[in-house]
């Protein structure tokens, strides 16, 4: 009944800095000002124009390559992206987030090899960088390697604690490996720090830990927790539904069923088929 959520998180960001070591032109800092204003606003085609006037003006302005390369991931046009960010790397060899941001491009157009590289040398260039162990382990994860994955989800909670998505994320390495404590820690963390993370998903999936452990009454404390928010999330209500008939709570069941099914869950008609005759009449 549960659908897992596990996302890679590329980590867009709408202004950057680079420590530039000599003094730009005025004009080409008023035009990149432009420009950054214009990709916080999500305005990407017009940033395009406004970032490579300032190179024109200034043509070793390494910012601009940055804002280019991030106006062209969250245009999808990835190769162009990655180009920007290899003329950041090629001046700052160092640059942990120009490598960051290449590597996921590279791991979206199928090259995870060299995905692997450069979010490999993200975190060499700045080893407390939480947004690369974060993002290496989702790649790991995704690809089945859960051990490493795990350790990558430990170190970026250790760098930042108070991510809740870091938590969720490691919540779910846990629940994958068969630690169900582990997880539920996690997800008891996720909804202190952030309760609506993914619509709630982590009262969901704690809900799901706790039957693990029969702490039945709990799950359907945390399905209700999420309906109260989302009434209309039918799976939740058939969740919810399954955790009540365990309890031998038909009439509960057979109201969510009956819920789920005005709301136009289809399978919530067969359930109330199959488990509630007692309860209405068909």
């Amino acid at each position: 009944m549960r659908k897992l959520l596990f996302t890679l998180v590329c980590f867009v960001f709408a202004s950057y800095a680079i420590a530039q070591t000599r003094k730009i032109n005025p004009a080409a800092r008023q035009q990149y000002d432009v420009a950054n204003g214009l990709l916080n606003k999500g305005k990407y085609k017009e940033c395009i124009v406004q970032f490579n006037k300032a190179l024109q003006t200034d043509p070793n302005f390494t910012e601009c390559h940055m804002g280019l390369g991030i106006a062209y991931t969250n245009l999808k046009q990835l190769k162009t992206a990655n180009e920007h960010f290899t003329q950041v790397i090629n001046r700052f060899p160092k640059d942990h987030e120009a490598y960051l941001l290449r590597g996921l491009n590279y791991y979206e157009m199928g090259d995870t090899a060299t995905a692997f590289r450069d979010i490999d040398a993200a975190v060499l260039s700045k080893p407390d960088y939480a947004k690369g162990y974060f993002n290496r382990g989702v790649i790991l994860f995704t690809n089945g390697f859960n051990d490493e994955a795990l350790a990558d989800l430990n170190n970026a909670v250790f760098y930042e604690k108070k991510n809740a998505e870091y938590h969720f994320q490691r919540a779910m390495i846990y629940e994958a490996m068969g630690n169900y404590r582990s997880a539920m820690a996690d997800y008891d963390t996720v909804i202190t720090l952030n309760p609506d993370l993914y619509q709630m998903k982590a009262y969901n999936n704690r809900a799901s830990c706790r039957k693990f452990f029969k702490d039945v009454n709990g799950a359907i404390d945390d399905y209700s927790a999420i309906l109260k928010k989302y009434p209309g999330n039918t799976v939740v209500l058939i969740n919810r539904a399954f955790a009540r008939l365990s309890l031998k709570d038909g009439e509960g069941a057979c109201e969510d069923f009956k819920t789920a099914e005005a709301l136009g869950n289809n399978a919530a008609k067969g359930f109330l088929q199959k488990y509630c005759k007692d309860y209405f009449d068909k």
